[in-house]
């Protein structure tokens, strides 16, 4: 049979290799996540990765070149070697990074540079991380579909159309993602201001009795507390662009559903047709079944009269040739009388247009038939004006 679908592959050869596409996918993501859980391990330096920025390192070239950035959130009193040396800070950041580890999975899909020269920062991070798993998904989608290419003989075997659902399941996927990331770091910041809240109470109960770790303690807490009000409005931003993104690839996702639904649907009246046409042609051929059986069967009753039956056979064998050339002479006038009506319609186009021409033609011929009507009306007005003047000169003559 031939595929009359367009070159387009059929509904039963659609999902064709979608397993396999993501078992190379998961193995991507796993191999992405384990060199990410060796990079995480090796920065050891670098402590509260996620939501909580840098603390403060023993290094002081490091310092040095954070104190352009960490300024802003710094309290004017706050003392930077007090936020090195106190063991209760080193606690405390020892204490979120144990909580904010994350799985091997979460981290192959974030784009992680290398922290040899300069720490990026949670902002930095968190706008990266969408374009990175957007550039990691165009990457792994070329990929299944060069596989898919080179495993199928016929390059146009695999469907835009299911490669365009693929994709689409895989942005919300991933967006999906972003959201689960993003919550987490909000209850994060939380989780880190009740505690912050609830160390200034010990701290204040403390404050009389060791008055200057209290001091210490309680700079701390200020500089903490600036970070996290830091970190609450790079999150609220982060959401609100994220929010409008998420909402614009939505509404382009409902516009390419809807295109799909359509093609679909134009897929399903063609397999309609063509199981209308298989329909006929399968009652043709019962019929002519049934034409040879009855043959037989009046064949294998007259032994006596096989001259006869011959001569019989000879007539329907010539019938079914004629019914056989009728059909295929129908098939052609069909056929003809397409391309006929194909070029009636384009002379029918071109009367049109010569039609449209004439009558153009024709309305400014009437425009210049009826300027020239005004014209002529207005000499025969002028000649009797004259006619008039003229008897009235002629009539003074002759009084003078």
């Amino acid at each position: 049979m031939m595929n009359t679908n367009g070159g387009r592959p059929g509904p039963g050869i659609m999902f064709v290799g979608l397993e396999e596409a993501k078992k190379a996918q998961e193995e991507r993501l796993a191999m992405l996540g384990r060199e990410a859980w060796k990079r995480m391990n090796a920065n050891k330096t670098i402590i509260a990765n996620g939501a909580t920025g840098m603390f403060m390192c023993r290094q002081d070239n490091v310092v040095e070149q954070k104190k352009s950035k960490t300024t802003a959130c710094v309290p004017e009193n706050h003392d930077q070697s007090s936020t090195s040396d106190s063991p209760h800070i080193q606690d405390v950041a020892r204490q979120l990074k144990e909580k904010l580890t994350i799985s091997p999975e979460v981290m192959a899909r974030f784009q992680y540079k290398s922290f040899s020269n300069s720490i990026p920062t949670t902002s930095q991070r968190a706008t990266t991380s969408l374009e990175a798993m957007l550039r990691m998904e165009e990457v792994t989608d070329s990929s299944w579909k060069k596989e898919e290419e080179n495993r199928v003989e016929d390059p146009s075997h695999v469907s835009d159309l299911t490669f365009q659902k693929l994709k689409n399941d895989r942005y919300e996927k991933m967006l999906r993602a972003q959201d689960l990331t993003i919550s987490k770091y909000q209850k994060i910041v939380e989780l880190m201001s009740e505690r912050l809240e609830a160390e200034k109470k010990e701290k204040r109960v403390e404050k009389d009795e060791k008055s200057d770790e209290g001091e210490r303690s309680q700079n701390d807490l200020e500089y903490l507390a600036a970070i996290n009000k830091n970190l609450k409005e790079e999150n609220t931003n982060l959401n609100k662009k994220y929010t409008t993104k998420y909402q614009s690839f939505r509404e382009t996702n409902e516009t390419k559903n809807s295109k799909i639904r359509e093609l679909e649907k134009s897929l399903k009246e063609k397999d309609a047709q063509i199981k209308d046409l298989r329909e006929t042609n399968r009652e043709l051929h019962n019929a002519s079944e049934r034409d040879k059986k009855s043959h037989e069967e009046l064949i294998r009753k007259k032994d006596s009269k096989i001259q006869h039956m011959q001569l019989c056979e000879k007539e329907s064998d010539a019938e079914h040739r004629q019914k056989l050339g009728l059909l295929n002479a129908t098939i052609t006038n069909y056929e003809e009388t397409r391309v006929a009506a194909r070029n009636i319609r384009k002379d029918i186009d071109e009367l049109k247009e010569t039609i449209n021409s004439k009558n153009a033609r024709f309305a400014k011929l009437e425009n210049d038939y009826a300027q020239a009507n005004r014209y002529i009306t207005l000499l025969h007005n002028k000649l009797a004006e004259m006619k008039k003047n003229e008897k009235k000169d002629d009539e003074q003559v002759k009084s003078d």
